[in-house]
């Protein structure tokens, strides 16, 4: 999906983008996209304000119709620094549903189809950078890594109590490709910087229908070739249970339908058409978590329901390990 495409489709009423002085190419773009965050985002903007870099940057700072003051700090915050922030002040006329609810995917895209750097970081109006290093290092192994598509970092977690806590990294493999990512999400959006292919390639369609946008941007961005890596230091703040996608962080049955979704509209697009296999594959498992789901609560009618969806499309020799990995799940406590 190119931008006109995508401006015909989803732009009811234009958006007024706010008088700047930015260069016409900044080495990358900072994306933040912010929705009701009056007690968050001038802690976002400072620190990408503060970042320390030996090249340029542009703030790409889009705000959808805010009431509660944000989109006050943001023309504030755009008057202030006009050779940084290019605002977008953006209508509820343009809002995109998905699954029936409003989202900030169309804020979001805009941003992307906006950026003019040859790289691109994302940072969620709610979150915030407290390493003013963060460009700077992961700018320089983009550099230095052509194989690399994307890197992200290792971040805190800030709870509504005040805890703030270290992620436990561990387990987090330093690099992984399209069918890593595949089965599961780790990635936190707000450390992620990757290189901007979109003024070539442009978007896929699908961005605009799933309720997550982080993940299948980065899906999308590794379906050809390439790897993603993991930097081991600390970037950012990642406040948690704030924002519209609480309920899907917290639920794990809306979670599993989620990623079913994804994995259902992954397989219609030529795109991902050499990783139907492996997507098939994932969308069996989540079926298989849902089944363990019901069945930890005794609704057997329900889980045989999503048992015979990964049944039948799996080949006779799957079907038996089908049967004894559905088993499995059912004895896990995690659903």
């Amino acid at each position: 999906m190119e931008f006109q495409e995508f401006s015909m489709e989803y732009e009811e009423k234009k958006v007024f983008q706010y008088h700047n002085n930015v260069i016409e190419k900044p080495l990358i773009s900072v994306s933040v996209v912010t929705y009701q965050h009056v007690n968050y985002i001038r802690e976002c903007l400072n620190g990408i304000l503060m970042q320390q870099t030996l090249f340029s940057f542009e703030i790409l700072l889009g705000d959808d119709e805010s009431t509660d003051g944000t989109r006050e700090i943001c023309i504030e915050y755009a008057k202030r620094y006009p050779d940084k922030i290019r605002l977008f002040l953006h209508h509820r006329e343009n809002n995109i549903e998905i699954n029936g609810e409003p989202s900030g995917r169309f804020n979001f895209m805009y941003n992307l189809f906006s950026a003019r750097g040859k790289y691109i970081a994302l940072c969620d109006g709610d979150d915030y950078w407290f390493d003013p290093l963060k460009l700077q290092k992961q700018v320089e192994y983009l550099q230095s890594q052509p194989e690399t598509v994307f890197t992200f970092t290792s971040n805190k977690y800030l709870y509504q109590d005040g805890r703030l806590n270290s992620r436990a990294i561990e387990d987090i493999p330093e690099i992984g490709n399209f069918k890593t990512l595949l089965d599961q999400n780790s990635i936190i959006s707000s450390t992620v910087v990757f290189k901007n292919s979109i003024p070539i390639e442009g978007l896929p369609a699908l961005l605009a229908k799933t309720y997550v946008g982080d993940w299948p941007l980065f899906l999308w961005l590794l379906r050809t070739k390439g790897v993603y890596n993991f930097l081991k230091f600390e970037s950012t703040v990642y406040r948690k249970h704030v924002g519209i996608l609480v309920k899907y962080k917290t639920k794990p049955l809306l979670s599993l339908e989620s990623q079913i979704q994804l994995k259902g509209l992954l397989l219609k697009e030529p795109e991902f058409v050499n990783y139907q296999t492996e997507i098939l594959k994932s969308q069996k498992r989540n079926w298989l978590q849902i089944m363990a789901h019901y069945n930890k609560r005794k609704k057997y009618i329900k889980g045989l329901r999503y048992f015979s969806k990964a049944f039948e499309v799996a080949g006779f020799p799957q079907q038996l390990r089908i049967y004894l990995y559905s088993i499995s799940l059912g004895l896990q406590k995690n659903y």
